[in-house]
């Protein structure tokens, strides 16, 4: 995720990340220690990969979903405060493609089709969606 800001001429104090309320990493560029990651269920910060505007999370849990906030505070004597927020949706994909049931190989004109297509479990489901010959089937035909 990336933090953009315009400090505006004054020094940072501190550069903060939240799930929610919770912290989960800081950098203070003053402190011996500039990089802190806190312990948020769920959030897996790779500090390898994270620089002073940018953190990178990984191994996420669907349940990792929801708000995240950056907050930026100036230097003193000031301590000016900005912050800006979004949602970050985790995405689970299918393990394998969908899969096929009760269809042959080749059918007459005139023929009913009745064949199943299911995909393994996904977050969000999967859409699936049904072609013929290349050519997409509106739901009204099936």
């Amino acid at each position: 995720m990336l933090c953009h800001y315009d400090l505006e001429g004054a020094t940072l104090y501190s550069l903060k990340w939240y799930k929610g309320d919770s912290q989960f990493y800081q950098y203070i560029p003053a402190n011996r220690q500039t990089k802190t990651v806190f312990q948020v269920p769920g959030v897996n910060v790779d500090t390898s990969a994270t620089s002073m505007g940018h953190v990178r999370l990984v191994g996420l849990p669907l349940s990792a979903s929801g708000a995240y906030r950056c907050e930026v505070i100036t230097e003193a004597p000031q301590f000016v405060t900005r912050f800006g927020e979004g949602n970050m949706t985790v995405i689970d994909l299918p393990a394998s493609a969908p899969v096929l049931e009760g269809a042959h190989t080749a059918y007459e004109a005139g023929d009913v089709v009745n064949v199943n297509c299911s995909s393994p479990h996904s977050q969000p489901p999967a859409t699936l969606e049904w072609y013929i010959n290349e050519q997409r089937v509106v739901s009204e035909a099936l």
